[in-house]
């Protein structure tokens, strides 16, 4: 076992399987195909069957829907380790394809109790507290009725997502995992490489910055035709499905309507001078040039490199620490995470880019995943993934597997939550205060991060979207004009002009995985913030119960209820433009602090560090 005192650990997946042998995933396999064929025997009798008949039905989907979510998963986790691992590439494969085959006979299923007599349905669910619990599946269904084809159609786009999409996404994850780019002779992942853009030594920063370019650069033709054939297939469903948008799907299964995602986008448009363009500027002189160089952005505001460092016991620590501040309970459940071996932090060959958390099911415990490199900003990230885990594991405990796992637009609210609480954290612990201003400095850079630079995201993705919908597909080129713009608007004046920078679209696996995802950051941090300053200010008046109580509501709510619902129990409406604002004055009273900071300090680090040396992307 990994003494998680002195090394970053791998996760232990035996209590999934204890390996690609192991004869339990045959038969789960063959669980899976057996349940299937019990369900395919109902078919045409949904609307006679009697109550108990009904549960028996809908209990055998759940527990297909369970050993579907663990294979699934051990295959997604397996490979995550190492994408070049041609095991667990083909195991993904061959998983995909099975699970995908019992999907395509089931494609009938949700027609069918669409079909039903609500009369029928609704006396089902008044005997039967099974059926009861699942209400918000059966109201899901009847929201999205229009949108459904028929069973041969459905069928077909499960088979057209086994044989033709998810091979491109596996393309597409594969190459950047195992892309490699040169330093002075020796290779570096790309994510060894961000890494590399952390470093105190400018020259290693900028060989860093180039030596990404020179990837992205020679892979750029590809992942956009991967982006473009992704973006053709999405419109084509679109379009049987009836969505008059590009995002329009994602926002329904998101609950949250168009309006409310338009006053967030224009409460930042309007709010970018005081926030974004405002703190790049302040960072800027921070390091005493007039531009920020893009290996600068995220460079290292400390003259002392230690201080930019953390052990993977600091981080452990630290997060431990800060949920221990916050709820003991919550604690405890954070403590199990590296007890149990449930995170895979640890550098190791061929391991895929970025950091995730992944539930599993409702029956299984869920598991984190990071690329620790021992910098400050990783233990962020620990606890960013560590929100998720908590978040998982409270709804698991409450919540029927088919009505667990919430929307995208709900998910990422514990993790910036999560953030917060480190960020108190941070603030309690670090005492020397330029090293407190860099850190917050930091912390409100990953949080503009999270809502300007996601919606600016969002805004490329429905440009590429649309331009496919427009012109039938889209090139390396097309994307960077695109994205050109984007950059201007998040950075304002304080960025060198770097348009080749912009090929780093390439590394946000969501645009590829999950259309549409990346708004979910910017909603969900602007709210974090909002309901993170509603229990300080809980506490400050004597009633942190209260609050917590309703933390843990939201926590353990599932996918029983919408977003707008969910929120309302804080007394937000969504809808309302004051909302957004206020999640991002609290942004802006963020960078208030660090320029209060930054007035009783020498606002400069190393002149020479930071030396100004033109850009040679630049004729």
């Amino acid at each position: 076992m990994v003494d998680l005192k002195k090394e970053a650990p791998v996760w232990d997946l035996s209590p999934l399987y204890e390996g690609f042998e192991d004869p339990q995933i045959e038969q789960d396999f063959q669980a899976v195909e057996s349940l299937c064929h019990a369900i395919k025997a109902q078919a045409g009798k949904f609307a006679s069957l009697s109550t108990a008949e009904f549960e028996k039905l809908m209990e055998t989907y759940q527990q297909l829907s369970l050993l579907q979510g663990r294979l699934a998963g051990y295959s997604s986790l397996r490979l995550s380790e190492n994408m070049a691992d041609k095991e667990a590439s083909d195991f993904q494969k061959e998983a995909v394809k099975r699970n995908g085959q019992v999907s395509e006979q089931l494609a009938f299923f949700t027609n069918e109790i669409v079909a039903m007599p609500q009369d029928v349905l609704a006396d089902h669910l008044k005997k039967s507290s099974f059926l009861k619990r699942l209400s918000r599946y059966f109201e899901d269904l009847a929201e999205n009725a229009q949108f459904m084809l028929s069973d041969a159609e459905e069928a077909a786009l499960i088979k057209q997502y086994t044989d033709v999409e998810h091979p491109l996404q596996q393309r597409y994850q594969q190459v950047l995992a195992t892309a490699t780019g040169d330093i002075d002779g020796t290779s570096y992942s790309l994510t060894e490489l961000a890494a590399k853009m952390q470093s105190p030594d400018e020259d290693v920063r900028k060989k860093a910055y180039f030596a990404s370019l020179e990837v992205y650069e020679t892979h750029k033709d590809e992942m956009a035709e991967i982006h473009s054939k992704l973006a053709e297939l999405k419109h084509q469903k679109d379009v049987k499905r009836g969505y008059k948008t590009a995002d329009e799907s994602r926002n329904r299964s998101n609950g949250l309507s168009d309006k409310a995602l338009a006053a967030l986008v224009s409460a930042y448009d309007d709010m970018a001078p005081e926030l974004s363009h405002r703190y790049f500027k302040m960072r800027a002189d921070v390091m005493g040039v007039k531009t920020l160089e893009p290996w600068n952005v995220s460079a290292p505001l400390s003259d002392d490199p230690a201080s930019n460092k953390a052990s993977w016991a600091e981080a452990q620590t630290n997060v431990i620490q800060a949920w221990e501040k916050f709820s003991s309970e919550q604690a405890q459940w954070v403590k199990a995470f590296f007890a149990e071996n449930r995170v895979h932090a640890r550098k190791t060959e061929g391991k895929r880019g970025g950091a995730f958390a992944h539930p599993i099911s409702t029956e299984e415990k869920p598991y984190l995943f990071l690329n620790f490199e021992g910098l400050q900003s990783d233990a962020k990230t620990l606890a960013h993934e560590m929100g998720h885990g908590i978040h998982f594991t409270s709804y698991a405990r409450k919540q029927e597997e088919l009505v667990a796992h919430p929307p995208l637009a709900v998910m990422e609210i514990p993790s910036f939550f999560g953030e917060m609480i480190y960020l108190d954290h941070v603030k309690d612990t670090v005492k020397d205060p330029k090293q407190l201003r860099n850190r917050l400095m930091d912390a409100v850079s990953q949080r503009l991060n999270a809502v300007g630079g996601q919606l600016n995201f969002h805004k490329m993705e429905l440009g590429i979207h649309n331009h496919v919908r427009d012109h039938g597909s889209i090139t390396a080129a097309d994307i960077l004009k695109i994205s050109e713009q984007g950059n201007k608007e998040y950075f304002g004046e304080a960025l060198e002009d770097s348009p080749k920078d912009n090929h780093r679209w390439m590394r946000i696996h969501h645009l590829i995985k999950a259309p549409f995802y990346v708004y979910a950051y910017a909603v969900d941090a602007c709210l974090s913030m909002t309901l993170y300053d509603q229990y300080k200010k809980a506490c400050a008046q004597g009633d942190k119960k209260g609050f917590m109580n309703k933390w843990q509501n939201f926590l353990d709510t599932g996918d029983t209820k919408s977003l707008t619902q969910m929120m309302g129990a804080f007394g937000l409406d969504l809808e309302d433009p004051k909302v957004w604002k206020q999640g991002l004055t609290l942004l802006s009273e963020m960078i208030d602090d660090v320029e209060k900071l930054n007035s009783k300090l020498e606002t400069k680090v190393s002149s020479k560090k930071f030396k100004k040396k033109g850009n040679p992307l630049i004729p």
